[in-house]
C-alpha cells in the first residue's frame, strides 16, 4: 500500500486541469477576437447644402482673427466637414483589398471618440481612439486616453498600432488641426467643441 493513498501519481488530474485552463484561455481569445471584428455602427452622414455654406475651418479662422466670443461647433458639423474634406484629399490607396474609409467623432464631456472605419477585402474594420485635449503653457497637447478594436475595448498601450494612420490623418487635416490650436481655449463638451480665441 502506497503511503499517501489519495494522491494521484500519474499526473492525470493535473494534465486535467491544464487542458481545462487552456481551453478557457483559447476561448476567450476567440470571444476577444470576434468582439474586436465587430465593427463599431457608424451613422451616415447627409450633406447639405443650405444656401452658401460656411466653410468650418474658415469660421474658426476668422474668430480667432477678431477675438470674438466663444464659438460651438456640433458633433454633426464636424463629422459633414470630415466627410467632404477627406475624400477629396485622401490619396488612393495602394492595395485593393484594403481602403480607408471615413473618420467619424462621437464628442463626450471631456473625451473626443475618434473611429476609424476601413474597407478590408470587402468588410467593414473599425478602430476608435479616445482622446484628450490639455493646454498647459500655451501648448495644446492631444492624448491618447483609451480605445477600441471593433467593440472591445482596451487600455491606451495597445492602440499603438494605429500611430502611423493618425499620423496620416493629422497630416491630410494640417490646415484644420492648425486653425483649431491657434484658440486658446478649446473645451469638448457633451455633443460639442466650445473653442475661444480669448485668454482665461
Amino acid at each position: 500500500m502506497p503511503p499517501y493513498p489519495n494522491v494521484v501519481h500519474d499526473g492525470h488530474p493535473v494534465k486535467f486541469l491544464l487542458n481545462l485552463l487552456l481551453m478557457t484561455a483559447l476561448s476567450a481569445l476567440a470571444g476577444a477576437a470576434w468582439v474586436a471584428h465587430r465593427p463599431r455602427a457608424l451613422p451616415t452622414v447627409i450633406l447639405k447644402d443650405h444656401g452658401k455654406a460656411v466653410d468650418m475651418t474658415d469660421e474658426i479662422k476668422q474668430a480667432v482673427i477678431k477675438g470674438s466670443a466663444e464659438i460651438e461647433i456640433s458633433e454633426s458639423e464636424i463629422n459633414r466637414h470630415l466627410e467632404k474634406v477627406l475624400t477629396a484629399r485622401m490619396a488612393a490607396s495602394l492595395e485593393n483589398s484594403v481602403r480607408f474609409e471615413k473618420l467619424h467623432f462621437d464628442l463626450d464631456p471631456g473625451v473626443a471618440h475618434a473611429t476609424l472605419a476601413w474597407d478590408i477585402a470587402g468588410q467593414r474594420q473599425t478602430a476608435t481612439v479616445d482622446l484628450a485635449v490639455t493646454h498647459l503653457d500655451k501648448v495644446f497637447r492631444v492624448e491618447v486616453v483609451g480605445g477600441a478594436y471593433g467593440h472591445l475595448q482596451v487600455p491606451r498601450g495597445l492602440m499603438r498600432p494605429l500611430r502611423p494612420a493618425l499620423i496620416n490623418l493629422s497630416a491630410v487635416l494640417k490646415e484644420e488641426v492648425q486653425a483649431l490650436f491657434q484658440m486658446n481655449q478649446v473645451r469638448i463638451a457633451e455633443g460639442k467643441l466650445s473653442l475661444d480665441p480669448r485668454f482665461p
